[in-house]
Parts: structure tokens; sequence; C-alpha cells
């Protein structure tokens, strides 16, 4: 991060609540060393800019305005005021945060089976932090994701959840995490670590939506992930966030030998989005799946950059994103996959398309392969385009109204990805979310076909 590449904007600064001991963990030399550490790298580094290669396509002037202040840990929010619908349906154990803080009244998790352990991250800091410091910036590099090291120098909460060797989860783990606007523009920055162990199994779904309001949020997420030798997560993530609210979130997962990670993303929310997902596969034999779809309208700004890292021999790894883009809202997708020296016997493969259902839509995308081993398989791709006149032509030929045929059209698009999710119930919640995105898009059009 360039200096003369980035700004500090003095609101965002403002939302770093310091060093000081009263913190969560605040008496631990390596706790106080973390804040430290990522307050020093933003104040020195700031936001980027479109200077900024990793950055080119999203630009955050916009956001950089806004005078965002910490968000009250203390904000009360029942589920009345929660719009319904806007999270995923799921028969799971429900884990809720508002503002980045928990809701034990909202959250179920009573029939949690023996072997699973979720905390909060405020209470392992001042009752276990040792359970947590081998994770904490050791998997989301501060000195290279900038949010990521804002997010570290207000260190103070978030999930953490364990999964023990040899634990299967037979029901998804499901954290839902409001963002509740206030009388003025709030921002909050949770901390996430999910760690399985040896040979263990889990779905952890993640629902991020918000409280309608006119005032802007700030989500600014963490979520750094260990999958150890054997282990198998299925990782779920639904951005369906409100029209005012800004999304910074960084997912970093380091998958040992024979280990696999399964992610599915859908965003449809926010008026500004940005999913950073870094993958090392470290271990013989590791194995991700990173899919995913986004649905933009109006204005909205969707980023999804993702880095998968081939550091051992004999590893794979398949991508695939899709997009749908309407109004004059712009997606990004940035997608790289390096192969090292060592990491001969790779398989990996890479693949996002695009449709634009209006002219004044935009996509940028940049798939890279850097491959540095000679014995391997890669390949990457990127398409985009209309929906197909002709089949469209066909389908209102057989007497279906033309909204009614866009929509069949666009759930054709989007169907071979979203069969790629784990499970019939899970691909039926997000399937039904993609639903109600298309009856909203219409609705923008014409409210009566809403």
């Amino acid at each position: 991060m360039a200096e003369t590449n980035a700004i500090t904007p003095a609101a965002l600064s403002d939302t770093l609540p310091g060093a000081g001991t009263a913190l969560p963990g605040g008496q631990i030399a390596w706790v106080r060393h973390a804040r430290e550490e990522g307050a020093k790298l933003w104040q020195a580094h700031g936001a980027p800019t479109v200077k900024v290669e990793q950055w080119k396509y999203t630009n955050l002037r916009d956001m950089l305005k806004v005078p965002f202040r910490p968000a009250r840990p203390t904000h009360e929010i029942g589920l009345d005021t929660i719009p319904a619908g806007d999270a995923l349906t799921l028969d799971a154990h429900v884990l809720v945060f508002v503002n980045g803080q928990f809701s034990a009244e909202m959250s179920d998790l009573d029939a949690l089976p023996k072997g699973v352990a979720v905390s909060t991250l405020a209470t392992l800091l001042e009752t276990e932090p040792h359970a947590v410091e081998p994770f904490i910036g050791r998997l989301a590099d501060a000195g290279d994701l900038p949010f990521a090291a804002l997010n570290q120098g207000a260190l103070e909460d978030g999930f953490v959840v364990r999964v023990k060797t040899g634990t299967t989860l037979e029901k998804p783990l499901h954290i839902v995490q409001v963002s509740a606007a206030e009388d003025e523009p709030t921002a909050h920055q949770p901390r996430n670590v999910v760690v399985l162990e040896n040979g263990a199994v889990a779905t952890v779904v993640e629902s991020w939506i918000g409280t309608t309001s006119e005032t802007p949020t700030l989500r600014n997420a963490v979520t750094e992930i260990h999958v150890a030798p054997d282990a198998v997560l299925t990782h779920q993530i639904l951005q369906n966030l409100p029209e005012t609210a800004y999304n910074v979130a960084a997912t970093a997962v380091k998958v040992e030998a024979k280990g696999v990670y399964d992610s599915f993303v859908l965003q449809v929310g926010g008026k500004l989005s940005r999913h950073d997902l870094r993958v090392e596969l470290a271990g013989r034999h590791a194995e991700c799946r990173l899919n995913g779809a986004y649905g933009a309208s109006g204005t909205q700004h969707m980023d999804t950059t993702s880095f998968i890292d081939h550091a051992a021999p004999e590893c794979t790894s398949n991508e695939i994103y899709k997009g749908v883009l309407a109004g004059k809202s712009r997606g990004v997708f940035q997608g790289k996959i390096l192969v090292r020296r060592e990491a001969q016997q790779t398989d990996g493969n890479q693949l996002h398309k695009a449709l634009l259902l209006e002219r004044g839509a935009e996509v940028d995308t940049k798939p890279e392969l850097e491959i540095y081993a000679d014995d391997v398989t890669c390949s990457h791709g990127a398409t985009t385009g209309e929906l197909d006149p002709v089949a469209l032509f066909y389908l209102r030929s057989r007497g279906i109204d033309p909204e009614t045929a866009r929509m069949l059209l666009i759930e054709g698009f989007l169907d071979d990805v979203v069969e790629r999710i784990p499970g019939e119930a899970n691909r039926e919640a997000f399937k039904e979310v993609i639903h109600r995105w298309q009856r909203r898009r219409i609705a923008e059009i014409d409210p009566a076909l809403g």
C-alpha cells in the first residue's frame, strides 16, 4: 500500500477506540500489540484510492465523505424492527449480533452438540485469549488489506466458532449480523474466527442484514478461518444490507492437507459492497470451491475480489461467480490464482459470467493466473452478455408476459451456480432471496408489477 495512493479519512480514523486497557483483553500484551499495529498501519497508509491496482474499479470517494462514528455497543433492537425476510430462512442453530454485539435474547444455541463451542470474541479475549491468539491477524494480512488494518485497530468483538476433532455439526450454524442504523452515521467492525480441528465437519451460514433507514451505516468485517487436515467447512454468506449501507468485508482461509473449504456468497444489498476472499491451500490434497452470485440494480456497486494461493502440491480449486446487473449498477470481479513453484499437479479453474439487463449497467472483470509450477491444469475465463432475444421471443410466443419471461431467463442463467450450494434446504433458501430480489427490481421499474 503506497502512501501516495491512499488517504487517511479522519472520520474512519475516529472509529478507532484506541488501545486502552478497558477494551476486552486490554491487559494482554499480544492483544494490545495487535490493536496498536492495526491502528498504526491504518494511520500510515489509510484507505486505498483507485490508483491502487486491487481497488482500481471501486471508488470509495462517497463513502469516505460520510462522518462515521462507532456504533453504540448497547444499541437495543427487537425482532420487530428487523425487516421480515431479509435473512435466510433455515432450520439451524442461531447466533445474532447487532452492530457487532452479541444478542443473547435473539439467539438460540441451547441444542449445540458436544464438541462445538460458540463464543463471542470479547469473552474469549478475557477468559481464553490463547484460543484465538494463533488466528487473530495471522490469516488476514493487515499490511495488505487496508480495512483489515482498521478492523484490527478496533479489535473488540465478533463470533468465534470452534469445532473439535472428529465432530460433525449436523444442523447449520446460522449467524445473523444486523447493522442497526442510529441517528447519525455509524460503523461497526466485527472480528470473527472459525476453527475446524482435524476431521471436523460443519456448515456455517451468515446473513448480513440491517434496519431500513436513511442514515448510512458501515460494516467493516474480517473473518479468519482455519480448516485443519481432513476437515470440511461449508461456508455460505448472504449480503442483503439496506440500500444506504456500506459493506467492506474480508474472509481469509487456510486449508490444511485433505481439508475442504466450500463457499457460496450471494450479494444483493447495500449501496457499495466489497468482499475480499482469500484462500491458502497449505497442505497436499487441500481443496476449495468458491462459488457465488450477485444481483445489483439502481446505482449499487458490488465488488468481489478473490485470491487463491496454491502453496502445496496436488491441490484443487474451482471458482464460479455470476452477476446480474440492472439500472446503472456496477459489478466488479477480480480473481487471481497463484500457483507456487512447489505446487505441482495443481488443478485450478475460475469462471465469471455477467448478465447486463440494461444499457446503463456495467461490469469490470480481471481474471488472473500466476503460475510458477510446470505440471498444472489451470483455466480462467470471463464473459459478459445480454438476455438472449431468441429465448425471450420463444417464451413470449408461448403466452408468457415480458417480465415473467425475463425472470425465467435470469433464473436459468443463475441456476448452475446456485445448484452448487450443498443441501436442498440451503439451496431453496438462497433461491427465495433471489426471487425476492427480482420482484424488488421489477417494482423499481413498475410498482404495479412488484
